[in-house]
């Protein structure tokens, strides 16, 4: 089976992983951060590719199809339930978008320390319940016709039974994905925005807005 366009999670019931029904990758100017990437998934149902009808009996939770249909998807995201995501540029350290081919992203790197705020978390994830995630490694690759291909993988924390050691671990792979630009911080003037973007940037004149966004003419 191909595995791009797909997210496994090690040791669950589903060795195929699951379909990713929907993936963004986009950035934003925050007046107090600088320039984030942000990246969001969705799965298909959990159970949308199983055909069988019996289950053995499971020897935990997370081995088990019937919990795991009881939550029917995942969510993935820096920007369905929270501002968070990866800062890419400030006004000490410019982000240049036209050198950016073949990068490697890292957030959250475990050991997270004791008095770590959940909340702070770059990334959000809805797996069996509200759980969290860390340790993200998010490897990009430009291709010729400047998609990119991404490889994402991450441990899982299962904090909405109670568990918050980061046991489990998962891959993404998606191909050919199109960066969909930099949204502007709700609340700020055009003017507002654009003068973040001119701070955190090497070259701000390859964007050009369009709608609440800022789009990358040529990179």
């Amino acid at each position: 089976m191909n595995k791009t366009n797909r997210i496994f999670f090690h040791d669950n019931p589903y060795p195929l992983g699951h379909t990713l029904e929907e993936f963004v990758w986009s950035a934003r100017v925050d007046p107090e951060r600088g320039l984030l990437f942000d990246f969001h998934l969705r799965t298909d149902s959990y159970y949308a590719e199983d055909d069988s009808d019996d289950e053995e009996e499971a020897e935990s939770d997370w081995k088990s199809k019937t919990v795991w249909e009881n939550y029917h998807n995942c969510i993935l995201s820096s920007t369905e339930w929270h501002s968070g995501g990866i800062v890419m540029g400030t006004p000490e350290n410019k982000f240049d978008f036209s050198k950016f081919n073949h990068e490697t992203l890292t957030a959250d790197k475990l050991p997270l320390g004791d008095n770590f705020d959940f909340q702070d978390l770059a990334f959000y994830i809805y797996l069996l319940g509200h759980d969290s995630c860390c340790d993200h490694k998010i490897v990009l690759n430009r291709n010729a016709d400047n998609t990119f291909e991404i490889s994402w993988t991450g441990k899982i924390a299962r904090t909405y039974y109670g568990d918050y050691e980061f046991k489990q671990s998962f891959e993404a792979n998606i191909s050919k994905v199109k960066f969909d630009g930099i949204y502007f911080c709700y609340g700020l003037s055009e003017e507002e925005n654009w003068k973040i973007l001119q701070n955190c940037t090497v070259d701000p004149s390859i964007f050009r807005v369009s709608g609440e966004k800022f789009e990358v003419l040529n990179y």
